[in-house]
């Protein structure tokens, strides 16, 4: 069986770009929100795919993310950077979502609950709202006004009982090469994604990006 898919998001810089490729991501996250922390220069970004493309002929797909920014602007940077994918991380309908040249991974925001059979139900509601048109969903969890790279995990009793009813998904909100087994083994995602997870100080570490990548593609779904 095929180990979890691994991503890593919120790369800026080549060398950080060059070891998530060389242990084997099977995605690479640029962020595109304007005003976050982790927002790469369009250009920048286009000098590191065409580094990717000179120099591997396996590489991973690219994926840029986008949060409530006009349909323009979003396949503008698809088309200018030849992105593979896009990650939408705000309010967009599926209307919106239907109008990407690529294809979308939707996320959807947990938030904080009290009744888990409740929240599940609402939240299958909403992954159907995007599954049915045919995109792919993340969980993420939900912090105030913030898009992801919170740092934050939900409550992952949320993500099991979706996988349990059949769901694919994404994996997201506050993993760390530490609780990457546990998530997997109850959760039993389609992929993880990390950000802050792989980061020491505020920068990429090679050797947690390393460990996330190879923990997820240890972890085949006949394991779980």
């Amino acid at each position: 069986m095929m180990g979890t898919k691994a991503k890593i998001c919120g790369l800026q810089k080549l060398e950080d770009v060059l070891t998530a490729v060389r242990y084997g991501a099977d995605f690479i996250g640029l962020v595109f929100v304007p005003n976050t922390k982790r927002r790469i220069d369009i250009v920048v970004a286009s000098e590191i795919i065409e580094h990717l493309k000179l120099r591997f002929n396996r590489r991973p797909q690219t994926v840029g993310l986008f949060a409530d920014q006009s349909l323009e602007e979003v396949n503008d940077h698809v088309q200018f950077l030849n992105l593979d994918r896009v990650q939408l991380c705000g309010n967009e309908s599926t209307e919106f979502c239907a109008g990407v040249s690529v294809p979308v991974i939707k996320v959807i925001h947990v938030p904080e609950t009290v009744s888990i059979t409740k929240q599940v139900s609402e939240i299958a509601v909403q992954v159907d709202r995007y599954v049915n048109k045919g995109h792919l969903i993340a969980l993420d969890r939900q912090v105030d006004h913030l898009r992801g790279g919170t740092g934050m995990n939900f409550d992952w009793s949320v993500a099991a009982a979706l996988s349990e009813q059949g769901y694919k998904f994404i994996l997201a909100g506050g993993l760390t090469p530490a609780n990457l087994p546990r998530a997997i083994d109850l959760t039993v995602p389609w992929a993880v994604d990390v950000s802050s997870g792989v980061e020491t100080d505020g920068e990429k570490d090679s050797d947690k990006i390393r460990a996330f990548i190879s923990i997820a593609h240890a972890k085949k779904l006949s394991d779980v």
